[in-house]
């Protein structure tokens, strides 16, 4: 089993398209669309090698930029919901002062995103023609044995970064997002496979990504509500949303917590051997160059 040269290049294509037609006014789905084929397109670059060689370094750059403004359209949508489904006994004041707060900043952001888009799309789309020639080239490079990159290089860097999700021992809220970011370029680098051996392993890469990621947004919102509500005293909107951080840490980490214990043998009483990885979670890597 190999990688899928479909799955590699279907990011640029669905990024391409996106550019071309992206709204002023965008819609939850398509910017967590525009934000996510970035990010797969940042780690495949990456491991091929890609990610410092001139057009592809600059394109990388621009594409960091507008996922960036992306991040920001998502984080007001995302916290405007969580707000929504919070309802403090008394507390509808607060809640709309909140509301209107990231309703304006949802506008404004989108229209810095649009704006960004609109002004670079054109050499957006030449940059992502080329990186795709360049990733051609990679992969036939690594499959005729003149290149140690390409799928190989793909395998590599999950392998490397299995062993480094048993890394740290303790995870704290200091440590736990920067966490998530390994787990999720695992995941994103995993689905490059044709047929990814041990599903269940990539499943639960998804659902502890997931819970560490609601936890931070919650986090987020949590100091964003404090610091826009400081002068409304005994506001219990704070307190339900600082309440609600503390249940979603607790769950991260339990979820999070149950994935190294399976897959990458971490105990908090004994320190794992260096690249300690459980056969299936090693497999998973594995079958990207077998």
């Amino acid at each position: 089993m190999s990688v899928d040269y479909d799955r590699i290049h279907k990011p640029i294509r669905k990024l391409r398209k996106l550019l071309k037609t992206f709204p002023k006014n965008p819609s939850f789905d398509e910017v967590h669309d525009l934000r996510s084929n970035i990010r797969r397109i940042e780690v495949i670059l990456a491991a091929l090698s890609l990610d410092s060689k001139g057009t592809d370094r600059r394109l990388l750059k621009d594409l960091a930029r507008v996922r960036k403004r992306g991040s920001k359209v998502r984080d007001a949508d995302v916290f405007t919901r969580f707000t929504a489904d919070c309802h403090p006994a008394g507390e509808e004041d607060c809640s709309l002062e909140l509301l209107e707060h990231l309703g304006a900043e949802r506008k404004r952001r989108a229209a810095k995103l649009y704006s960004t888009i609109s002004r670079r799309s054109a050499l957006l789309d030449d940059g992502l023609r080329r990186t795709s020639k360049h990733v051609s080239k990679a992969l036939e490079d690594q499959a005729n044995g003149s290149s140690s990159s390409g799928q190989s290089g793909i395998s590599a860097t999950a392998l490397k970064l299995e062993s480094e999700l048993a890394e740290p021992l303790r995870l704290s809220r200091q440590n736990l997002h920067p966490y998530r970011l390994k787990v999720k370029e695992l995941q994103n680098l995993l689905r490059t496979a044709q047929r990814p051996k041990n599903p269940s392993f990539v499943r639960t890469l998804r659902k502890v990504k997931d819970a560490i990621g609601e936890w931070h947004d919650w986090q987020e919102l949590s100091l964003l509500a404090a610091e826009i509500l400081a002068q409304e005293d005994k506001c219990s909107l704070v307190r339900q949303l600082k309440e609600m951080t503390q249940r979603k840490f607790t769950d991260a980490l339990t979820v999070t917590e149950s994935m190294r214990r399976q897959y990458f043998k971490v105990s908090l009483k004994k320190r794992p051997r260096t690249g300690r990885v459980a056969r299936p979670a090693w497999e998973a890597a594995l079958a990207i160059a077998a």
